[in-house]
């Protein structure tokens, strides 16, 4: 099994962490919005068809959550030569369901070069987007139907977060986890 680095950043922090995240119940806070769409607008496509995804953020608690930072391998555009220091490395993953019909298409994946600071930005009720190409990474090899669930933790913008310089980027994880699902029919080329 592969994983990205914002993977196994998520992966650590829940193992490593466990008494520090925070659950949220009904999968979220009320005044925490994250949504999973398609950004054609459908949810039909052919097998070998490009499928971008968008996951949109917005909040209506001013200064409670953080701005994603380094959601999908991006962190706030920049190329992955560099590894960015966040104040909240925001921890992501995909599960696709059925585990059959699909394949990951990942190879091995690195960040190197030099670090750089992030600015800090709190999400706000003017939504904030990121794509993410689903099909660079799994390729849908078989007709039906995929269930395709986004697991993401957003950094609180509290003291729990506040890093000192050259404190490690991962040392205070305090985040809320939220999970968001979009279904697909993948159709045969005819």
């Amino acid at each position: 099994m592969r994983f990205r680095s914002g993977q196994l950043l998520f992966a650590a922090a829940l193992f490593t962490c466990p008494l520090t995240v925070q659950q949220s119940p009904g999968n979220g806070p009320s005044n925490l919005r994250v949504e999973l769409r398609s950004t054609s607008g459908s949810n039909r496509f052919k097998v070998g068809e490009p499928i971008e995804l968008e996951a949109i953020f917005s909040s209506k608690a001013p200064g409670r959550y953080l701005e994603p930072c380094g959601l999908f391998g991006k962190p706030n555009s920049k190329p992955n030569f560099r590894f960015p220091l966040c104040r909240f490395f925001t921890r992501w993953f995909f599960t696709i369901k059925p585990a059959n019909g699909w394949t990951d298409i990942r190879g091995v994946e690195t960040f190197s070069g030099p670090t750089f600071e992030v600015p800090n930005h709190d999400l706000s009720s003017n939504p904030t987007s990121y794509s993410y190409t689903l099909t660079d990474v799994y390729r849908f090899d078989e007709a039906g139907e995929y269930h395709v669930t986004l697991t993401v933790a957003v950094g609180l913008d509290d003291e729990s977060t506040q890093r000192p310089p050259g404190a490690n980027p991962g040392a205070n994880p305090y985040f809320v986890t939220l999970t968001r699902e979009i279904v697909f029919q993948i159709v045969t080329t005819s």
